[in-house]
């Protein structure tokens, strides 16, 4: 992964953490981007940190969107899945 798209993949996790209230998590970037919180949880990599956020951090309906109740970041839905597909994450409910 490029310099500049790890980058950018960064500044929308935070983005997504910000919408979510889970202000606790910091990302981070050097070889991949990653994370970490204040209770000691790590996600070592872009899989593991986009699996976190479609997999915990949201709940979707059975026809793959983010489930009401979110705020803002039904604004940024189609960039979660467009960077869950860059990296090998399903979407629940969603058609493959």
């Amino acid at each position: 992964m490029r310099e500049l798209d790890k980058i950018v993949f960064a500044n929308f996790c935070d983005k997504v953490f910000e919408y979510t209230k889970m202000d606790d998590i910091f990302v981070e970037v050097d070889e991949h981007v990653h994370a970490h919180d204040w209770d000691g949880n790590e996600w070592q990599n872009e899989h593991e940190l986009m699996q976190f956020i479609v997999e915990d951090c949201l709940s979707w309906t059975p026809d793959g969107h983010i489930e009401k109740g979110y705020g803002k970041v039904h604004r940024i839905e189609s960039g979660i899945k467009n960077w869950a597909k860059v990296f090998g994450v399903a979407i629940p409910g969603a058609a493959e």
